[in-house]
């Protein structure tokens, strides 16, 4: 599939909700000396355009997630799932279900969120995010510290799910490959 490079005026944006197609989107912080400032712009744009537009919030998978360390993990999932689906009859079976396939045993589900792995802490937010049935995800520039197999591996991953799940994907990084694997990229001028 050939990528294509968006760059949208701040007032195109606004006319039209730009992540309306179930895909894998890329924002590109290009700036490199004021990166963290950008990102930060990039998600408070992000978010400003889904309460314009009325549109689900969306999850998060980031670097230094919200979860509460001296929680277990099955809470800190459970906590998440009731707050974002709230009607949800069996919020416990949902996330003790996607924990088994997701292969973490209930030994490890009582076991508090700070004693995982920030690899596992990855995976833990996006089962709490497809547990919580949101429709899109927003990934943090967390995959400039992964390695290339791990990064092509999570791009697979997230591809895959875009596609299994029919969710969006908006992965803000500064890494140049990363953005050029976007189904639909953006540039960061587009948000700022």
């Amino acid at each position: 599939m050939a990528s294509s490079l968006n760059i949208l005026k701040k007032e195109q944006l606004l006319e039209d909700f730009p992540f309306g197609e179930k895909s894998f989107y890329t924002i590109f912080l290009d700036d490199e000396e004021h990166q963290e400032v950008q990102a930060k712009k990039i998600y408070k744009s992000l978010i400003s355009l889904f309460n314009e537009f009325h549109q689900e919030q969306p999850g998060y998978i980031l670097q230094d997630p919200p979860f509460i360390n001296y929680l277990t993990l099955l809470q800190n999932m459970l906590l998440a799932v009731t707050l974002a689906q709230p009607k949800l009859r069996s919020p416990e079976l949902v996330v003790l279900d996607a924990l088994e396939e997701s292969q973490f045993s209930h030994k490890q589900a009582e076991k508090r969120i700070a004693d995982f792995s920030p690899q596992q802490i990855k995976e833990i937010q996006l089962i709490t995010n497809l547990c919580s049935q949101k429709q899109t995800v927003i990934i943090d520039d967390w995959l400039k510290d992964e390695n290339d197999i791990q990064q092509k591996n999570w791009i697979l991953i997230l591809k895959s799910l875009v596609k299994q799940e029919q969710i969006s994907v908006i992965l803000v990084t500064s890494n140049p490959t990363i953005a050029d694997m976007g189904e639909i990229q953006f540039n960061s001028d587009s948000f700022i």
